[in-house]
């Protein structure tokens, strides 16, 4: 698969909804994430930005894929519910999961301060961690 040109892909939300992003081989999941921030929940920069990170859940047709540090190929895992690396490229990304088209990429708030008082400062970030518990949890 050649990912030197821009290529398409849908980040989801805990509603279902999602946004489209185009990226290249080199794009980092944490440009990915910076982008969708300041294009759905607000333009400045949050305070709570580095809370955010992207679950990954394999949707193609085959529901295994090769276990990353096990080395032999007869070795397979489930991928469901795994938390990509914000340094991480769309190419590595690529190489360990398989093609992106097979891949449910969810953004999800991961990461929580120490008092959740202190997400009355960032309401947009206070409005998508009660979106995401509710979603999860109602």
């Amino acid at each position: 698969i050649n990912m030197d040109k821009n290529t398409f892909l849908k980040i989801y939300f805990p509603n279902g909804s999602f946004h489209g992003i185009r990226y290249t081989s080199s794009t980092t999941v944490a440009e990915l994430i910076r982008t969708v921030l300041k294009g759905r929940l607000s333009p400045n920069e949050l305070i709570f930005h580095l809370s955010y990170a992207l679950r990954v859940t394999y949707i193609g047709k085959e529901q295994t894929i090769t276990n990353v540090r096990i080395s032999s190929s007869s070795d397979k895992t489930i991928l469901s519910d795994k938390w990509l690396h914000s340094n991480m490229t769309m190419e590595k990304v690529h190489r360990i999961y398989g093609p992106i088209d097979e891949l449910k990429l969810e953004l999800r708030l991961r990461y929580f301060p120490q008092s959740i008082d202190a997400l009355s400062n960032d309401k947009p970030t206070f409005g998508y961690f009660y979106e995401q518990l509710r979603i999860d949890y109602m």
